[in-house]
């Protein structure tokens, strides 16, 4: 369970949240911390503690729930339309009505990368051996799955409803393999990381950008990009676009114009990789010279 702590100021929107949020406690994994989370609008100085069951027990807390109880309205945001999230409720014979200042509306809590790219700094001199199951413990972690599938949907749908609005906020689609990661850190690739992030801007980039059809992936082609990552057919390094090529193999009803597989393509930047481009291509192709098999 969680709740929200005010410092009080005079700022009168935290005063707000100090009389309305500290009245109601939530579960940790309730809807209304993915837009709910401090800070909650400019110079929001609140922050969240836990309780545990037995703190909710001793003290008698009534644990609430935002389901049922979330309705979305349109607010303008820097001249242009953005949906924020309204939470109702009723206690006391009062009614609240909760939402985040405009703009405000996103958790970064919810943002892994801060936390991948301090992770693999503390492990990066670790021994091979120790990398291996620590790797594959944080790419089988089905939280880190699910937060990545929301934001590939996310993406999808602004594309969809030809809204094309994103967050930008990069999460972790996957860590590089073990192998891989031996790979580029035997090259000039070794100060970049083992982090592969993605946004929904990312998504709504490809999927505006790719325009050629033959190359052009579906929605639900896009949407296995986790588990692809995590377990790729293949993986190619570019030696001349200084790229890796993650290689995921297409079933027979989903091969066109002898296109049989599908690339990802990441690049490396200060200190992470970020994927870049994808479409089908015909596995032939790899064989060119400029591909290099890890």
């Amino acid at each position: 369970m969680m709740r929200i702590i005010t410092i009080i100021s005079n700022n009168s929107f935290s005063y707000i949240i100090l009389c309305i949020l500290l009245k109601f406690i939530f579960r940790y994994d309730d809807q209304i911390w993915n837009t709910m989370y401090p800070p909650n609008g400019w110079n929001c100085r609140c922050f969240v503690t836990q309780l545990t069951k037995g703190d909710v027990r001793r003290k008698n807390i009534e644990v609430e729930s935002s389901k049922g109880r979330i309705k979305e309205v349109t607010e303008i945001v820097g001249g242009e339309e953005k949906a924020n999230n309204v939470y109702t409720f009723s206690k006391g014979g009062n009614v609240y009505h909760l939402k985040p200042d405009a703009g405000w509306e996103t958790n970064q809590a919810l943002n892994s990368s801060n936390y991948d790219l301090l992770l693999y700094d503390k492990i990066k001199n670790f021994d091979y051996g120790l990398k291996v199951p620590l790797i594959e413990e944080i790419n089988a972690n089905p939280i880190s799955i699910k937060q990545v599938q929301k934001t590939i949907e996310k993406g999808i749908s602004e594309v969809e409803k030809q809204t094309f609005k994103a967050n930008k906020m990069p999460v972790t689609l996957a860590w590089l393999t073990p192998e891989i990661l031996k790979f580029t850190e035997k090259e000039k690739l070794k100060n970049v990381g083992a982090v592969i992030f993605l946004s929904d801007n990312d998504v709504i980039h490809l999927l505006r950008t790719n325009k050629n059809i033959k190359q052009k992936l579906s929605t639900e082609q896009l949407r296995r990009m986790p588990i692809n990552f995590r377990k790729p057919d293949a993986v190619y390094y570019d030696t001349q676009d200084n790229a890796l090529i993650y290689i995921q193999k297409l079933p027979k009803q989903e091969i066109k114009d002898e296109k049989d597989i599908i690339k990802f393509v990441v690049k490396p930047t200060k200190n992470c990789w970020q994927l870049r481009t994808v479409g089908r291509m015909k596995s032939e192709d790899l064989q060119a010279k400029r591909y290099k098999k890890l």
